[in-house]
């Protein structure tokens, strides 16, 4: 029972700390003046549990990481211009658009790469 108490403690500390916080810079991630390595850092800041190790730092991360999915959330992607790509590909889109490109650019880079590579995702297997 204590365990279960425990844990709850945990959470709800980590939900008081990152509340505020979120609240604070929810403004800026969605008009794109601040991305999501920027916003865990400020969300880092506010970390109520003393040592980064054991139960609560990883309630914190998963906390910290559906806080911001949350914030920034990703539109689903246009099927006529994201259909050609592996999950990879399209992973290296969205993190190259939150570095700064646009998605065109990002996306472009990302094409241009697999095709003098050779690595789409029809043939990405036999490689």
């Amino acid at each position: 029972m204590l365990e279960i108490i425990e844990v709850c403690n945990v959470e709800k500390k980590a939900y008081e700390a990152i509340r505020p916080a979120l609240a604070q810079h929810r403004q800026a991630c969605q008009d794109g003046s601040m991305n999501r390595s920027q916003l865990r850092r400020e969300l880092n800041k506010v970390y109520p549990f003393g040592q980064r190790k054991h139960y609560p730092c990883k309630v914190w991360c998963a906390m910290v990481n559906d806080a911001i999915d949350a914030v920034f959330k990703v539109p689903a992607p246009d099927a006529d211009l994201w259909n050609d790509l592996s999950p990879e590909q399209c992973l290296c889109v969205q993190l190259m658009a939150e570095s700064g490109f646009s998605k065109e650019e990002a996306l472009k880079v990302v094409k241009d790469f697999a095709a003098q590579n050779g690595k789409t995702q029809q043939n990405d297997g036999a490689n």
